[in-house]
């Protein structure tokens, strides 16, 4: 999942600091978290898709792009950013403030 991630975001051309808090974030959810995880390119297209709630990051892709390239569908993309996003959004702002730092 965090290969494919970092495939993704090297591939759009996306700014490397931005994608590197993505893949942080990533790795902490899943070191945190722990997920069975059936297919992990559904958690890829999430942290891509849940990027569009941070104000601080320019990384915007439509869900169906994201599905389409990930090869998953756009609901499960859509769920486990949503589940992501809710547990981790206060980790997502300490670790900007700690990159401007």
């Amino acid at each position: 999942a965090i290969k494919a991630l970092q495939d993704y975001l090297e591939e759009k051309g996306e700014n490397k600091k931005e994608s590197a808090l993505l893949v942080a974030v990533l790795e902490k959810y899943f070191y945190t978290e722990r997920p069975t995880i059936r297919n992990p390119k559904i958690y890829s297209g999430a942290m891509v898709d849940m990027a569009k709630n941070i104000d601080e990051i320019s990384i915007r892709h439509v869900q169906k792009e994201l599905a389409e390239h990930f090869d998953v569908s756009a609901n499960s993309i859509s769920r486990r950013s949503k589940q992501i996003w809710e547990s981790y959004q206060d980790t997502v702002y300490s670790m900007l403030k700690e990159q401007k730092a």
